[in-house]
């Protein structure tokens, strides 16, 4: 597979983990693992991280 074909797959994957994460924040879905809930603004804190590295990929793909 080409380095392009992979920057543009890794920035739509992305782009989808933050869209549930943002989707989580703004219903306010409750997510836990075992007994432990995560707090929504660890889906905020993720959503502006992803996100970031979503922009950074969508920019590496675009300007090659």
């Amino acid at each position: 597979m080409e380095a392009k074909t992979v920057e543009e797959i890794t920035a739509i994957a992305l782009s989808l983990v933050v869209f549930i994460h943002v989707i989580r924040a703004i219903m306010g879905i409750p997510v836990s693992i075992g007994s432990v809930e995560i707090p929504i603004w660890a889906s905020i804190a993720a959503a502006g991280t992803v996100g970031y590295l979503a922009y950074l990929n969508w920019n590496a793909y675009k300007h090659e």
